[in-house]
């Protein structure tokens, strides 16, 4: 009777986690990013053409996919490809499969909690993960970080679970983790060392499947490391701190700053070097990743919209407490258990450690179920060690404090986040691609210059649902033309500045982005004013939701200038967010701005 109340505990907590995370997925967040982009992108070319969208990639390559900007994991898009694949494109279809992987985390690291503690640690656990705002931000968008977590994380249960050779079940898991995410790559030794010797420590058995395991997993980062010059990999090895052109730039001025600012001293030379100087922000970058601004206050500090609200840490404020708590506690009471967790802790930041930039919520990602765990072990350590009086007085103010601390989390992100986050997801691209997709039927060309632009198109791509066809993939890869000139039907996306010929025929309809530089001679520059036939053009303009700032501005306009446009863009509810199904007029008057009369 008990196990069934417990199974029902654990159903409603993974239902409330998946309720709360397809709350409004089709709208918030509000756009999508380019990396994120580039996952479904290629998903959906993975499953309609079995290559990546410029139809040069092989999935028996095992290779990274090259994108506009950067190199995409190897296994990632293919994966996707089976949720992707089979419908069109849409924020909600594109979000839904790492959702459910975030659901599978959670039950996951259920599992592991209830394996290495016990039944009620566990369902607390999956509770403080079903509202964790870590967990909520990251399972709404395409980030591949939780995926290669999941599947980590599962072959981690798999080894504690089984025994003897039944263990190698357990390494497809950690091969489908390692091909996922790029930056994970690294902890991949690191969590299988610790967690087959937790398990060997555990009682006296054969070392034979425990070797085997480890030595597979060895082989892995030595085909990796091997082949890695013969792929497009190759090309993040620059993220690598110590392999940076960019920090070896810093450490050179680094060291030399430090020489010339102290006396002569043969110390200067053991003390102040490159080495010291990588070894030294490598351990600034991993101690960060415990600070409590980064945990508790403020969260991800890299400037990059999408990975953080600015106004909430990735755990509440109470959690704080209760994770110290629970990091005291759970030693005495389950020693190897809580030395296990602690390790694990402790190698989860290294790949932010040994990267060129300080990002922690996915990189780091290994930390934070962990962290939820000592917490949960804390609350309940709290409750049970009280008088039994207190503890109905306890729990329910425990649950107001952490319904308090959820609400004003709820307000952050799904009330304000959404207009001052909004370009941390482009939603000025989205306001674009929905505008050309509009004005394609109105205008006989359309010239659109941005840098990079091939983002751009692949935003046009993904919001008017273009790759539904293996010709229209081959399409699309023939357009695109060394990320510098991409015509596309009526259409000619650009990196280059637009000659000022294009604007004077009115019958081309011209997007550029507002702050781009067109300063040579015959050239379009935003910034000054265009007269034809002695009558100024007064353009229209696409601002920024946040602070109004104008980002794109439009010539030639067909589609909004018959309306009388506001001077700004001006959001009243969630309804005007669901760009792509308004009508011509609603769309101009929410999001087509005209500052010509200020």
């Amino acid at each position: 009777m008990k196990k069934r109340f417990n199974t029902i505990i654990l159903i409603s907590i993974l239902l409330f986690a998946f309720f709360i995370r397809i709350l409004k997925l089709s709208i918030i967040p509000v756009g999508i990013t380019h990396d994120q982009l580039d996952y479904i992108i290629n998903a959906k070319a993975i499953f309609l053409t079995g290559s990546d969208l410029t139809q040069t990639w092989n999935f028996f390559s095992l290779t990274g996919i090259k994108t506009a900007e950067t190199v995409i994991s190897e296994l990632l898009p293919t994966i996707l490809a089976l949720f992707i694949g089979p419908f069109k494109f849409s924020l909600f279809s594109a979000r839904l499969p790492f959702v459910l992987a975030n659901i599978c985390l959670i039950y996951v690291v259920y599992l592991i909690s209830k394996k290495l503690i016990n039944r009620n640690t566990a369902l607390v656990t999956a509770l403080f993960l079903a509202i964790n705002p870590w967990a909520i931000h990251f399972s709404r968008s395409p980030f591949e970080s939780l995926v290669a977590l999941t599947f980590y994380l599962t072959g981690v249960y798999l080894i504690l679970k089984l025994s003897s050779w039944k263990m190698l079940y357990a390494f497809p898991l950690f091969i489908l983790g390692f091909f996922s995410y790029h930056a994970l790559k690294i902890i991949f030794l690191p969590l299988l060392l610790v967690t087959l010797v937790y398990k060997f420590l555990q009682k006296k058995q054969d070392k034979k499947p425990f070797i085997a395991l480890f030595s597979l997993g060895i082989l892995v980062i030595v085909f990796f490391i091997v082949s890695l010059k013969f792929q497009a990999a190759a090309s993040r090895i620059g993220e690598v701190s110590f392999l940076s052109p960019e920090i070896y730039q810093k450490a050179q001025e680094s060291v030399y700053q430090e020489r010339s600012l102290a006396l002569p001293s043969q110390l200067n030379t053991l003390f102040s070097n490159k080495a010291t100087y990588y070894l030294k922000d490598s351990i600034i970058k991993y101690l960060n990743a415990f600070s409590p601004s980064l945990l508790f206050l403020t969260g991800e500090n890299s400037g990059i919209g999408a990975y953080t609200n600015w106004h909430h840490g990735l755990f509440y404020y109470i959690d704080f407490v209760f994770l110290v708590l629970g990091l005291l506690t759970l030693y005495h009471k389950h020693k190897k258990s809580g030395i296990f967790l602690f390790a694990l802790a402790l190698i989860s930041p290294l790949p932010t450690a040994v990267s060129n930039n300080n990002l922690y919520t996915l990189r780091s990602a290994l930390l934070f179920p962990i962290l939820t765990v000592f917490i949960a072990y804390g609350i309940l350590f709290f409750i049970q060690s009280a008088k039994n009086k207190l503890k109905p007085v306890l729990i329910v103010g425990l649950t107001l404090i952490y319904l308090l601390s959820f609400i004003n989390f709820y307000h952050i992100y799904f009330i304000a986040y959404p207009v001052y986050g909004s370009e941390g997801f482009l939603l000025s691209k989205r306001i674009l691609s929905s505008y050309l997709i509009r004005s394609k039927t109105k205008a006989k060309n359309i010239f659109i210059s941005d840098t990079p632009i091939r983002p751009l198109f692949e935003q046009y791509l993904f919001y008017d649902n273009a790759l539904n066809s293996k010709d229209a993939v081959r399409k699309v890869a023939k357009s695109i033309n060394n990320n510098q000139f991409i015509p596309f039907e009526n259409m000619h996306f650009s990196n280059n500045c637009l000659n000022k010929d294009i604007i004077y025929n009115k019958d081309n309809l011209v997007i550029q982005r507002s702050l781009k530089n067109c300063k040579q001679s015959g050239q379009l520059d935003t910034d000054e004013k265009i007269v034809i036939n002695k009558i100024p053009l007064k353009p229209l303009s696409i601002s920024s939701l946040e602070d109004a700032g104008q980002i794109y501005k439009i010539y030639n306009d067909t589609l909004c200038s018959k309306y009388k446009l506001n001077p700004y863009p001006r959001v009243y509810s969630y309804k005007d967010f669901e760009i792509e199904t308004m009508d011509d007029e609603t769309f101009c008057k929410t999001w087509i701005s005209d500052l010509n009369d200020l």
